[in-house]
């Protein structure tokens, strides 16, 4: 969450903070930097599912965990199987680790999406991603009214 002084300085320098929850499904219809510490994969693999063109990922700026380190500490079966966005293109993300030395923040990277790099990949790729979002027990759901 945000104070009162944050959230003043955003809107301040021309930004938008989401006031909803829409468990990462925000379609990016211009550069966006998405900032996000700490969240599970499920919620990454959203964002990137909300995305899902080389158009849109090209507008996307991701600031969070790894998805390299997501790749090294699980099997691939299993990156497929919980996150198959983020398993799709890290072959084709640019990342850079943030360098901070702030141990909350030791595991976090800029991930940039280059157009020309997701324009390797077959049409059919952009196909088979389901539309749909994937919820799980790591993904903070909506609330629903009753």
């Amino acid at each position: 969450m945000l104070c009162a002084q944050e959230v003043e300085l955003i809107k301040h320098i021309g930004l938008e903070i989401i006031d909803r929850n829409e468990e990462g499904f925000r379609p990016a219809d211009r550069h966006t930097v998405f900032f996000m510490p700490h969240c599970g994969k499920s919620l990454y693999d959203n964002v990137l599912r909300a995305n899902w063109s080389p158009a849109q990922l090209a507008r996307l700026v991701i600031i969070g965990n790894s998805f390299a380190s997501y790749q090294e500490r699980l099997l691939e079966s299993e990156l497929q199987l919980e996150a198959p966005c983020i398993a799709r293109l890290c072959s084709v993300v640019e990342e850079w680790p943030s360098n901070l030395d702030d141990f909350s923040m030791n595991d976090s990277s800029f991930h940039v999406f280059r157009r020309e790099k997701l324009n390797t990949f077959p049409q059919s790729t952009w196909d088979k991603i389901a539309s749909r979002l994937k919820k799980d027990e790591e993904l903070i759901a909506a609330s629903t009214p009753s």
